[in-house]
C-alpha cells in the first residue's frame, strides 16, 4: 500500500508543532499557572485581601486613595495569575525574582503594580494618620 507523500509531509508538519509547543512550555515554566489558573477568587475574599491590604499600608502613613488602588492592582494580578487553585501555595510565597516559581509569578505581579505604590504620606499633623 502506497502512501502518498503529502500525507506524511502534514503528520512531519503537525509532529513538529506539537513538539514545539512542549519544548516551549518546558522552557518558560513560571507562565503555566497563569493558564491553568482560571477560578475568579470569590468578590468577598478578594474585598477582604483589599481592605486589609489597604489598612496595613494606610497604617505606615501612606495615602489610602493611592494604597486602595495598589491593592486592588496586586489583588486583580494574583487573582489572574493563580486564580483560587493556587490561593494557598500563593499565601506561603514571597515575591522574589530568584525564588521558587511560585515567588517568581509572585514577584512579576508586584512588579506589574509597583507604580501605584502610594509615594506620598499624609502631612504631619494631617486628620488622616
Amino acid at each position: 500500500m502506497n502512501v502518498h507523500p503529502a500525507i506524511n509531509v502534514r503528520k512531519l508538519e503537525t509532529a513538529r508543532h506539537i513538539v514545539t509547543v512542549i519544548l516551549l512550555i518546558s522552557a518558560f515554566p513560571p507562565f503555566i499557572g497563569n493558564v491553568l489558573a482560571a477560578t475568579n477568587w470569590p468578590s468577598d475574599m478578594k474585598s477582604l485581601y483589599i481592605d486589609s491590604c489597604t489598612q496595613n499600608i494606610v497604617a505606615t502613613g501612606m495615602m489610602e486613595y493611592w494604597s486602595g488602588k495598589y491593592c486592588s492592582c496586586l489583588a486583580d494580578g494574583m487573582e489572574k495569575e493563580f486564580g483560587t487553585e493556587e490561593y494557598q501555595q500563593m499565601r506561603q510565597s514571597k515575591p522574589n525574582a530568584n525564588g521558587s516559581a511560585l515567588d517568581r509569578r509572585l514577584y512579576i505581579v508586584f512588579d506589574i503594580c509597583k507604580d501605584r505604590f502610594p509615594k506620598k504620606k499624609h502631612p504631619p499633623g494631617s486628620p488622616f494618620q
